[in-house]
């Protein structure tokens, strides 16, 4: 049997079509569709609840209040009853007939997490593996140079260079850029594979514990990966199935102000760094942070829009005191 689990926050109707998806992908292997509902508002307690007392196949789980992704994706596997656990998010779409096929043949007794390939709406490639992040990565992250090398079409120019540059093929630079070049093998290996789909055994979910739910959002995947990894389990991005997944789908509108995702990523950067390069790293990140948010409050007061600054003086303010940051770890 394999098991799909979604956690759902106001998000029922991706979470119905994702359910749809993996209906018409699924050819003859039983399956289950666990989901978990992190204290919805928009009607998805009642659609889901009717939903479930219809199908003999879908359980529904509604939480009293917002757990965070890994630790409502922990409550779904703790009740799945396949051998094949698959975590996906409600705003993905599974596009292809035998993605059940695909699952039983790409775990290999070598291998601990595997994710297809995914791309936008649009077709275009989506980014869904890459190496360990280190404080580099975050700040880079936090100055969006991923973001803008795509939206000016650099990408493909950057990953051509690294075959005439080799050293580069094995660092995290590397290992992203490799998501988006055109001879990309059918079959690679990284050091972590996105949350949006991660395919593994549940007995190797077990034997690692699950996601640390001290993240709320965020790093939770690849934190998993390192840990699935020390047990000389390989991680895979397996393109010989690909599913669509709309990023950001889940959650609202941009907005000038900072939402509890954009949050949330900043403070989860920082328990990673702790975790695992130790603490120093963390507050070096946690200085740049105050330094970058304290910027960009400078820049809104100048484009006179008082409140946004106040948005980003209050976030940078949030790093000096780590007992306000636990608040979503």
């Amino acid at each position: 049997m394999i098991s799909f689990v979604i956690v759902n926050y106001n998000s029922k109707e991706l979470t119905s079509t994702a359910i749809l998806s993996i209906d018409r992908s699924i050819v003859s292997t039983p399956y289950e569709i666990i989901i978990v509902d992190n204290c919805s508002t928009d009607g998805s307690r009642d659609m889901f609840e009717a939903l479930a007392r219809e199908r003999g196949n879908l359980v529904y789980i509604y939480c009293d209040h917002n757990h965070g992704f890994g630790r409502a994706n922990n409550i779904g596997a703790e009740v799945a009853r396949g051998e094949y656990l698959v975590l996906i998010n409600p705003d993905t779409e599974i596009p292809s007939l035998g993605f059940d096929e695909f699952i039983s043949g790409c775990l290999l007794a070598n291998v601990g997490v595997v994710a297809p390939a995914v791309v936008y709406g649009n077709g275009a490639i989506q980014a869904n593996g890459g190496g360990y992040s280190t404080i580099f990565t975050f700040i880079f992250q936090n100055l969006r140079l991923g973001y803008y090398s795509r939206k000016l079409g650099l990408v493909k120019t950057f990953s051509k260079a690294v075959n005439f540059l080799p050293f580069l093929r094995n660092t995290t630079v590397g290992k992203y850029l490799g998501n988006f070049q055109a001879q990309s093998p059918m079959i690679s290996k990284y050091d972590w594979v996105s949350g949006s789909c991660m395919i593994m055994q549940k007995s190797v979910f077990s034997r690692v514990g699950g996601f640390d739910d001290g993240y709320f959002m965020y790093v939770e995947d690849e934190d998993l990966c390192r840990r699935v990894a020390e047990l000389g389990l390989e991680i895979r991005v397996d393109r010989r199935f690909t599913i669509v997944h709309t990023e950001g789908g889940t959650q609202k509108k941009k907005s000038i102000k900072l939402g509890v995702a954009q949050r949330a990523r900043h403070f989860s950067n920082l328990r990673y760094l702790a975790k695992f390069y130790g603490n120093l790293s963390s507050w070096v990140l946690r200085a740049y942070y105050v330094l970058a948010f304290s910027i960009g409050g400078v820049g809104y007061l100048v484009k006179l829009q008082p409140s946004s600054a106040v948005d980003r003086f209050g976030f940078a303010l949030t790093f000096l005191f780590p007992r306000r940051t636990r608040a979503f770890q």
